[in-house]
């Protein structure tokens, strides 16, 4: 009885604090003029879960966390450091995505048969596969100090190289994508939070993110 009641009060913290994320998220997007602020705020977000992560971590091991800053603290200072290479590295996503869904829809809209069809399918591989990139490299970007290009480097070779993985995260993404279709409600309370979370969790489960690479900001207070 004892442990159902500490697994609810756990739910129920983790419920908050991804809903006070989710509403620092707005403020963060909204900070940017929404087209310079989505980026930072998802960056700042990943980084605010990525030390919780660590923080679990520790106290499995029996280890001290690090002491932290408040939530809101934590999110500003991350949202700054992040602003600009966030901003790169998402706008490089965007136009990514551009290119490929408009060549998908010139293919599809002009009918040009069986060839067209044959690279229609192609370009819905590469769909699939930037999705999963996408899922990816946001929490890669706040575990490793590297730039834009770098992340989607290791973003790729994670993607292609653990394909299980890439099954498992495009599986809860959409997962959490219909949860919203179904609540809209839900979404509004979570939006970007849960998603983040999960994709952070499945990184840390999987053992690709170590506590021993970190970025150079946190090295220099070890």
């Amino acid at each position: 009885m004892r442990r159902i009641a500490a697994w609810h009060t756990s739910l129920g913290e983790l419920a908050l604090r991804l809903f006070l994320l989710h509403l620092l998220w707005i403020g963060g997007a909204l900070a940017g003029g929404v087209v310079l602020g989505i980026f930072p705020a998802t960056a700042a977000a990943m980084g605010v879960l990525r030390r919780d992560a660590m923080d679990h971590r520790a106290e499995e091991a029996g280890a001290a966390a690090e002491p932290r800053s408040s939530l809101l603290r934590e999110y500003v200072t991350l949202w700054r450091r992040e602003f600009r290479s966030a901003n790169i590295l998402g706008w490089l996503l965007t136009t990514a995505w551009a290119v490929l869904l408009y060549e998908y829809w010139l293919l599809g809209a002009n009918r040009i048969g069986i060839p067209g069809s044959a690279v229609a399918a192609g370009i819905l591989v590469l769909l699939v596969l930037v999705f999963v990139m996408t899922a990816n490299v946001w929490p890669l970007q706040a575990h490793f100090d590297e730039g834009p290009l770098a992340l989607l480097r290791r973003s790729l070779i994670l993607t292609l190289g653990r394909p299980v993985h890439s099954l498992l995260l495009a599986a809860g993404v959409g997962a959490v994508a219909g949860a919203y279709y179904m609540l809209p409600g839900l979404g509004a309370v979570f939006g970007v939070s849960l998603a983040a979370f999960l994709t952070t969790q499945l990184l840390w489960g999987a053992g690709i993110l170590a506590p021993a690479t970190i970025r150079t900001e946190e090295a220099a207070h070890v």
